[in-house]
């Protein structure tokens, strides 16, 4: 079944990619048939978190040659279906609006990593979603940038699933949820956690919810997947969590 669903920022540095690539692997996890597309056009690093640095065929090259979206198409050893952007300076001058006929045919849930902002690039991207979840960190610009974001999002008819809260620590001077919630008129969808395990999992190479499916962030990302596919998940228990950081400690 189609559905296009677009991770959004208002503004850089919150996170997107990896809300992006762990969501993908958690919602793969959870039986969806998946795709992560990186459309920051100018910026990708979607391939560069996954360790995949040479590929043969990108976005970029998709938007280029008017060819299927699959055929740029990688599978991650952990089984999260991606399509990479290329980091090469040949391509910066791409023409975003392209991206309209990419998406025309699409089968599957594709989350695309947006741009941040309200730039051309990420305007051209919110054009092809169906659905968008916008990504702010818990500081009052983060949460200001996204409300533009919102706003512009739902002007262009795209049903705004919710916003995600990312690396919250829980300090008294954080915007709360529910503050966000009564200005924003919509849902935090999912809260996920400052985690060293996530800086860990970049360095490795791979999603956090694989790195560590234990860690506060991970289950933070599956909950966040269960909610949107609607499918059930079970909370790992303790004795699991205790054995898995055991093994775990032994290996860093």
């Amino acid at each position: 079944m189609r559905r296009v669903l677009g991770i959004l920022s208002g503004k850089g540095g919150v996170g997107k990619t990896t809300v992006s690539t762990n969501l993908g692997l958690a919602m793969h996890n959870l039986g969806e048939d998946v795709v992560v597309v990186d459309a920051d056009l100018k910026n990708p690093t979607l391939g560069i978190q996954l360790g995949v640095f040479d590929y043969d065929t990108t976005l970029h090259e998709v938007m280029e040659k008017d060819m299927p979206l699959l055929e740029a198409m990688y599978i991650h050893r952990t089984g999260l279906k991606f399509v990479p952007s290329h980091v090469s300076l040949d391509y910066l001058g791409i023409d975003a609006g392209k991206l309209r006929k990419v998406f025309q045919d699409v089968y599957f849930t594709a989350i695309i990593d947006s741009p941040p902002g309200l730039g051309k690039e990420a305007l051209s991207v919110m054009e092809v979603c169906d659905e968008a979840i916008v990504i702010a960190t818990p500081s009052l610009p983060d949460v200001a940038g996204a409300l533009r974001t919102i706003e512009v999002a739902k002007s262009m008819g795209i049903v705004i699933k919710g916003i995600v809260l990312n690396k919250v620590m829980n300090k008294n001077y954080e915007v709360g949820a529910g503050e966000i919630e009564a200005v924003s008129g919509v849902k935090v969808l999912g809260v996920v956690p400052w985690d060293n395990n996530i800086l860990h999992s970049v360095s490795r190479k791979e999603p956090v919810v694989e790195f560590n499916p234990y860690a506060g962030s991970a289950i933070s990302f599956y909950e966040l997947a269960s909610r949107l596919t609607g499918v059930d998940y079970k909370k790992p228990s303790m004795a699991r969590m205790k054995s898995f950081f055991k093994i775990l400690s032994n290996t860093l």
